[in-house]
C-alpha cells in the first residue's frame, strides 16, 4: 500500500477529541432519554394509584345507593349503638351472601378509623364484616325532609347525602330510594 492509500485511512478515522465530543453529546442524550422514561413510569404508577382510589369510592358509593336503595319499608328495629360508630343502619334486601332473597341487618359503621360494613341476620345467626374504607376521619349522614336535609337518617324520607372524609380527601354523594305507591 502506498503512502497516499496510508494517509486516507488515517483521515477517515476519528480523532480523541471528537470521540470524547461525540461521548459526552450521547450521555446528554442518554439523560434525556432517562429523564423522560423515569417521569413517564411514576406518572403511571401515581395514575394506576389515583384510579384504584377512584374506583373504590364508586363501588363503596354503588354499594352504599343499592343498600338504600333496596331499604325495606317498615325498617325493623336495630340493634342499640352505645359507643356511637354507626354511620347507617338499615334493613335491606340487599344482602352480599343472601342473594337478595332475605332481609338483612346492615351496619355501616367507623371502628378504629376504619369504615366496616356488617350485615347479620339473628335468626340464622349469620354475621359479615367487610372493611370498606381505611382512615376515616369524619362522616356525616343527612336526609332530606322535602325542604333541606337534616343531620339525622329517618328512614322514612327517601333522599340521603354521606359525607366520608379519609386522608385528607372527601367523598360525597346523594342517594335515594324508590317511593312507595300511594293507596
Amino acid at each position: 500500500m502506498n503512502y497516499r492509500a496510508r494517509k486516507l485511512n488515517f483521515h477517515k478515522a476519528f480523532s480523541l477529541m471528537e470521540a470524547l465530543i461525540a461521548l459526552a453529546i450521547s450521555a446528554f442524550v442518554m439523560m434525556g432519554v432517562y429523564t423522560m422514561f423515569s417521569s413517564a413510569i411514576n406518572t403511571n404508577s401515581a395514575l394506576d394509584i389515583t384510579n384504584n382510589d377512584l374506583m373504590m369510592q364508586e363501588a363503596l358509593q354503588r354499594l352504599i345507593a343499592r343498600d338504600i336503595r333496596m331499604m325495606r319499608s317498615d325498617n325493623a328495629s336495630l340493634p342499640a349503638d352505645p359507643q356511637g360508630k354507626r354511620v347507617l343502619g338499615i334493613v335491606s334486601q340487599n344482602s352480599l351472601t343472601f342473594n337478595k332473597s332475605l332481609p338483612v341487618t346492615i351496619i355501616y359503621e367507623v371502628d378504629n378509623s376504619t369504615l366496616f360494613r356488617r350485615e347479620s341476620r339473628a335468626d340464622m345467626d349469620y354475621n359479615m364484616s367487610m372493611p370498606l374504607l381505611d382512615n376515616v376521619s369524619a362522616h356525616s349522614e343527612q336526609s332530606f325532609d322535602g325542604s333541606e336535609y337534616r343531620d339525622d337518617f329517618d328512614p322514612r324520607r327517601y333522599i340521603y347525602r354521606f359525607s366520608f372524609t379519609f386522608d385528607n380527601r372527601t367523598l360525597e354523594f346523594t342517594t335515594g330510594r324508590a317511593m312507595e305507591a300511594v293507596q
